[in-house]
Order: C-alpha cells, then structure tokens, then sequence
C-alpha cells in the first residue's frame, strides 16, 4: 500500500507543480476536474489498459501463424511438395497432427499467394482453424478464385492509376506479375 501510495504522490506532484495559485484539481477514476476562481472543467479520462508481451502475442497469433506457416509453404513450394518433405516434415509433428499441418502449410501458402503476401498482415477473419476444417471444394472453388479476383482488380486499378501518371516501367511489371500468375486473365 506505501509503495501505491509513493507512486500516486510523485504523479500528483508532478501536477502541482502546473497549478496556478487559486486553482483546484480534483482527481476521480474517471474524470478530471479542474476549478478556478472563474470556471470549472470537467474532462473524463479513459484510461488505457496495461498491455503486455503475452497480450499483444494473443492479440496477434492470427498473424505470426499465418507468416509461420507461409514461409513453411514457400519452402515446400521451393522442394515442389514430393514425399522426401512430407516425411522429413511429419517427422517433427506428431501423427494425428500431420494430415492436417501438411493442409494447413498448403492451404495458406496458396491463399496469401493468390491474395497477396502483405494481407498476411491485415487478414482478421480467416485463421488456420478455418482453413483447415474448410471444404475442398470451397477453399479451391470459392475462396482461392476470389482472392486471384480481388488481387487482379487491385493489380488493375494499380496499373491504371500507373497509366494516368505515366509510369509505363510500373504497368509492365504488373502485366508480366499478372501473367505469370493467372494465365487465364490478361490486361
């Protein structure tokens, strides 16, 4: 209680050091009210909450999962998915788990490919929960060809706005990226 109480004075020293003569503070929870010989302010004080390391590591599982098991992905694409890496990857998990990290490392690398590497950062409502117990048929046949859309109008309005100024080295890049990666759509 002494130390609480230590910290409390040399804060509200601090204050009045501030005060002019004939001024008046008065501290509440919530609010914070100031009374001079004239006036009086009221101003309520939302107070921050304490965040700590294994909060903002909660806040932000979704992401560090989703980067983890992208650049798991990337190196799986790099030794093209063959059985030598399936095993040497089951290795490290136990067995009821493997089916599913192998879906999972696929699942999100195609899905942050086809969308774009930065949404790792910004997604919100998929996770690898959802991704996992997702339907083949939904993942392949609506959820990938939506993010190859939403990418391919981002690329779009990306090159347009790259004509209206003038950038022609920038529009090429993006028809070469768009060819490259949906062959079926062109610019």
């Amino acid at each position: 209680m002494e130390q609480r109480l230590e910290a409390i004075r040399s804060s509200v020293q601090k204050l009045a050091v501030v005060l002019k003569y004939g001024e008046l503070i008065i501290l509440d929870c919530v609010c914070v009210t100031l009374y001079t010989t004239k006036e009086e302010v009221s101003e309520y004080v939302v107070i921050p909450e304490k965040r700590t390391l294994s909060g903002r590591i909660r806040e932000n599982m979704c992401i560090y999962l989703n980067q983890i098991y992208y650049q798991m992905g990337m190196v799986l694409t790099e030794k093209e998915w063959n059985d030598t890496t399936r095993k040497k990857l089951n290795s490290y998990f136990r067995t009821e788990k493997r089916k599913s990290i192998w879906k999972i490392l696929k699942r999100v690398y195609q899905l942050f490919t086809a969308r774009g590497e930065e949404y790792l950062y910004l997604v919100e409502h998929i996770n690898i929960t959802i991704l996992e117990k997702m339907y083949n048929e939904d993942f392949s046949d609506r959820l990938l060809p939506e993010a190859w859309a939403r990418r391919q109008e981002e690329l779009y309005w990306k090159i347009l706005v790259a004509d209206m100024l003038g950038r022609s080295s920038i529009r090429k890049s993006y028809c070469i990226y768009i060819k490259r990666n949906n062959k079926s759509e062109t610019l």
